[in-house]
């Protein structure tokens, strides 16, 4: 890889990315996530900033190939306090808006928003001409639904609680959870996005790889 670029890694704080069933929940995985890839995008000399968001941008590095950015970007991911709301589409289109010039994103989100907006914006993204990565990060309950009796779900970004029977819920939840993988996957493979779809207790292993096949399809 020789060109090197300027590359934005945008990492989910809204409350829906504390959400875990064990293990890490789906922020600090996205955490180590983005430090693994700026670690690689720093060694290939691309210029690397972070922007952390909830329905705005509340922390931001600009990209640069100095080391000591790095470093800033992993104490910015030490530090991250994770908000409430969310409006993922808000900080795509502004971030599409005001970059400089062509470059690389890399978005690491669990996409529970509004879907159609969500792809509206990575496409805006697209469309001025920068190469777009998608790290879709779900718990694996999130996928699997493996919750059994009567049980009370707390909503994370509205702090809403309702108590329900899970086995009333799993069919039609699994349905639009895998309607809403099959959604992003399919749109925005359709306008040449790299999408992954990651679940929290699986290695970075295949995300790094992923990242760096994206990489070196850019010129």
């Amino acid at each position: 890889i020789r060109d090197s670029l300027e590359c934005y890694l945008l990492l989910d704080a809204s409350g829906s990315m504390a959400y875990k069933s064990r293990g890490v929940s789906k922020h600090e995985y996205g955490a180590f996530l983005a430090a693994s890839l700026g670690y690689l995008m720093n060694r290939q000399h691309d210029a690397v900033g972070l922007s952390v968001f909830t329905d705005k941008f509340v922390s931001q590095i600009p990209p640069s190939t100095r080391g000591e950015n790095f470093r800033r970007l992993l104490l910015m991911l030490d530090n991250i306090e994770v908000g409430r709301k969310s409006n993922l589409s808000k900080p795509l289109n502004d971030l599409a808006d005001s970059l400089p010039r062509r470059g690389m994103v890399v978005l690491i989100s669990d996409l529970l928003d509004n879907p159609d907006k969500v792809i509206q914006g990575l496409r805006h993204l697209k469309f001025r001409g920068v190469d777009v990565v998608v790290f879709h990060i779900l718990d694996r309950a999130e996928l699997t639904f493996p919750f059994e009796g009567a049980s009370r779900f707390h909503d994370l970004e509205t702090e809403e609680e309702f108590e329900a029977a899970p086995s009333m819920l799993r069919e039609h939840y699994l349905e639009e959870i895998n309607q809403l993988v099959q959604l992003y996957a399919r749109e925005l493979r359709m306008v040449g996005i790299d999408y992954c779809l990651l679940e929290t207790s699986k290695p970075l292993d295949f995300a790094l790889l992923s990242y760096l096949s994206a990489r070196s399809r850019v010129s």
